[in-house]
């Protein structure tokens, strides 16, 4: 880890640059997103998601990932988890791996296991991260040229005008000035754009720039090694914010030594304050160590310190910590002498005075022109990387220093070949996937190019892996390359510095990336439906019964507002009919519930197999939610409708999104009776026996419920002396009024003199058999001598046990 003081100048520093030049730095990646708010892309995004925690055993909590774009290509994105207040192996099963978006598909999903306790918890929550987009690769929008002096050999980038938006830089080998473009790209443009350059005179060849606030006024000032002045000029910025016109104060000169080349900006003692790390000939390490107050106009610095640094014309600088002990340490490499050389720093944090462990050389190819350092194998250590101009080739080395060593160490070294001879190197992650690439400028008589070796190193330490290599245009000979976002859009593109083209080209990046790379999964207690009760029954072509009119909800986070209920009958038929069945205080307008006249839930479905949604508005309550529930109704359109028990499920979802247990209860489900094949018309002589009014009569009953029933015969239009009875025989036997049929009692009858009713009321013995068979023994016959003749009518209906009625069916009697 970084000392405290040196990280938080790291952070100051890195306010003047972009996340793109954050990202190239390996470990110092971490401040990124403290530094500097960007507007994100959403190419890659993933949602929230709430699930309750399962009552027993284990649920699958489904993180829903979103692309746009081109669909035209399969792509893959690294994911995991990571604790939070709920702790994988407990609550949840860790996970990662890489979601893979088929071609066509603009979603994909991610399961997270979520695991049951025995503990009632508030709501926790774990948090799932997108690492990457897999095997994306680099792309770039069309490279476009600004004009810079004669001879560009370095670039550093900042925001000089505090506008928002990264400028750039530029050093010079052949003019006495350096000069800076002010940014005027539009964010999430895909062209580049700059001001016409604004120069400041430095005398004595400023060929290698650095940036950092020296003073600490929160403005990047610069710094320039002169390649002839035998020192480092110093101007301290004083540009009005969003100025079009850069203000510097004069050049402030410090002496580091012949031929000063490289220039670096770090806290090499970590007292909070940015010094300045150059090279100097005969083969020094040139360090000067920023004495500026705080505010001061004039910039201060203590005498160069010099330490004997690669042998043969030092050439570059890369600046980390190699041994994980909080310092910064050097690495350089020098253009004859075919080494990299690494000191170790053991300067005590706020000395004055610096020191390092000898140097440890590494061998490299010749006229090793420039280096970087970032970790490339995910371990955590910053690994090197070494252009080799002449042997047309990079050196990668692989740290393998334990922290706190006193010696660095790296693995035997890698190299990657190039097609033209390698000269500016940088270590960025151009193609999003979370790992750095590595970048190099290249150039011979027949063409001046970049190219990206795209990172491919699988799992976390070991040896990395890289492409072969994919190429982009630049003008003529391009010496250096910085990255920086100029664009605002959340990757790093790159400018290169053109030494023969005398301009600088800026490619901004293409790739797909990460836009909400971070989704929350809440574990939530599950809302519970309790108190359903017992099986309800339904008769045909009655009012809708009520399901559940004890039913209970809780809810442990009481998130009653915005949950939503379903309720469906799961094996329906397709005239089956959910709904809620009005109160005073529940009513039903089109698809709105109110509850005492204040609109609380819409209503959707509830036809056949369609659920019955209920979706409670912001105002609903638990007692609103509980009161409306135990309103649901169940119904039946047809009159002769399947008999078939019906099951009926309940979930509630609270308000957060978590999905209680489904409960479940029957309705049973009745036809009304039935009379049928009454007969035609009856005719009855004076004189002679009862006439026997349906024979063939025939008595349903859908519930079979004729225990208990009752059988009600009137004369709608007779006289006094008219006489409906039971006749015995056809298998019944009277005694009395008792009524026995096949040997068991079923029933008694009463009245059916005049206008009174022949009732039956059969007992519980009572079967189809005995009611039907009684109904077709009710005969009709008239006490008079004399009775009138004009036509009876009859009527006869049958109610249920149940006390359902049946149809009406009417006989008419000739007398």
């Amino acid at each position: 880890m970084l000392s405290r003081s040196w990280t938080q100048v790291i952070r100051s520093w890195k306010q003047s640059l972009s996340p793109g030049q954050c990202r190239r730095r390996g470990r110092q990646a971490s401040f990124t997103s403290e530094t500097l708010e960007v507007r994100r892309l959403l190419t890659v995004a993933v949602a929230d998601v709430t699930l309750g925690e399962p009552a027993s055993g284990e649920a699958q909590m489904l993180f829903t990932l979103t692309r746009d774009g081109d669909l035209s290509q399969s792509l893959g994105v690294r994911y995991f988890t990571e604790d939070r207040t709920a702790k994988a192996g407990l609550d949840y099963v860790a996970a990662s791996g890489i979601a893979f978006f088929g071609v066509g598909n603009n979603t994909t999903q991610v399961a997270v296991t979520i695991k049951s306790d025995a503990v009632v918890d508030p709501k926790e929550f774990f948090v799932l991260k997108l690492g990457g987009i897999v095997d994306s690769p680099a792309s770039f929008s069309p490279t476009v040229n600004f004009g810079a002096n004669s001879g560009p050999t370095s670039e550093a980038v900042g925001d000089f005008n505090g506008d928002g938006k990264i400028d750039i830089l530029v050093g010079h080998n052949t003019t006495n000035a350096i000069s800076i473009l002010l940014n005027t790209t539009a964010s999430g443009s895909s062209t580049a754009s700059f001001a016409t350059k604004q120069d400041l005179p430095v005398e004595g060849r400023p060929s290698m720039v650095t940036v950092g606030d020296f003073n600490g006024d929160g403005k990047p000032d610069v710094a320039a090694a002169t390649l002839y002045g035998g020192d480092v000029a110093v101007m301290l910025n004083v540009t009005p914010t969003n100025s079009t016109t850069i203000s510097f104060l004069s050049a402030q000169r410090f002496s580091v030594g012949l031929s000063p080349f490289m220039a670096r900006t770090v806290d090499m003692n970590q007292d909070g304050k940015l010094d300045i790390v150059t090279l100097s000939n005969p083969d020094k390490i040139a360090i000067l160590l920023n004495t500026t107050p705080q505010g001061a106009t004039t910039p201060t610095f203590a005498a160069v310190q010099t330490f004997t640094g690669p042998a043969n014309g030092p050439r570059s600088l890369a600046i980390d910590d190699f041994n994980g002990d909080g310092k910064p340490d050097v690495a350089s490499s020098s253009n004859y002498g075919k080494v990299t050389s690494v000191l170790l720093s053991t300067t005590v944090a706020g000395s004055s005075t610096m020191s390092f462990a000898p140097k440890v050389d590494l061998p490299v190819g010749h006229l090793a022109h420039q280096a970087d350092a970032g970790d490339l194998n995910g371990d955590g250590k910053p690994d090197l990387a070494v252009a080799g101009f002449n042997d047309m080739n990079v050196t990668v080395f692989t740290n393998t220093a334990a922290t706190g060593a006193t010696v660095p160490s790296f693995a035997d070294p890698i190299v990657l070949s190039t097609a033209k001879r390698p000269e500016g190197i940088a270590l960025v992650d151009v193609t999003n996937d979370g790992k750095l690439d590595i970048v190099v400028t290249q150039h011979t008589d027949a063409g001046q190019t970049i190219i990206v070796f795209r990172n491919t190193t699988n799992g976390i330490g070991g040896t990395p892996t890289f492409d072969t290599g994919t190429s982009f245009g630049v003008a003529a000979h391009p010496s250096y390359i910085v990255s920086a976002d100029f664009n605002a859009d959340g990757l790093p593109d790159l400018a290169v510095a053109n030494n023969w083209g005398n301009n600088v080209s800026v490619l901004l990046n293409r790739s797909p990336q990460i836009g909400d790379n971070i989704a929350k999964g809440t574990i939530s207690e599950r809302p519970t439906i309790s108190g359903l009760g017992a099986e309800v029954s339904y008769v045909a072509g009655g009012a809708p019964v009520v399901l559940s009119p004890g039913a209970a909800i809780a809810d442990l986070e009481s998130e009653y507002a915005n949950s939503q209920i379903a309720v469906q009958v799961t094996n329906a038929t397709a005239s089956d009919r959910l709904s809620i069945v009005p109160t005073s205080a529940v009513t039903v307008s089109g698809n709105l519930i109110k509850f005492n006249g204040t609109t609380v839930a819409t209503l959707s479905g509830g036809t056949g197999a369609t659920p019955l949604l209920i979706a409670f508005n912001a105002s609903a309550s638990k007692y609103i939610v509980q009161t409306i529930l135990r309103r649901v109704g169940f119904s039946v359109e047809i009159a002769t409708p399947a008999t078939t028990t019906r099951n009926v499920s309940f979930t509630m979802t609270d308000g957060a999104g978590a999905v209680g247990d489904t409960q479940f209860k029957t309705a049973s489900v009745s036809n009304k009776p039935a009379l049928t094949e009454m007969g035609g018309n009856v005719a009855w002589t004076v004189g002679n026996s009862p006439r026997i009014l349906a024979a063939q009569a025939i008595a349903n009953d859908g519930g079979n419920n004729f225990a208990n029933s009752r059988l009600s015969i009137r004369m709608a239009n007779g006289d006094a002396n008219d006489l409906l009875t039971i006749v015995s025989g056809g298998g019944v036997t009277i005694s009395g009024n008792t009524l026995t049929v096949g040997g068991f009692i079923v029933g008694t009858f009463t009245g059916g003199s005049g206008s009174s009713a022949l009732i039956v009321n059969f007992n519980g013995a009572a079967t189809k058999y005995a009611v039907q068979t009684v109904l077709r023994r009710v005969a009709f016959t008239n006490v008079s001598s004399s009775p009138a003749t004009f036509a009876r009518s009859v009527t006869f209906q049958l109610k249920d046990g149940t006390g359902v009625g049946s149809n009406v069916a009417t006989k008419s009697v000739l007398v």
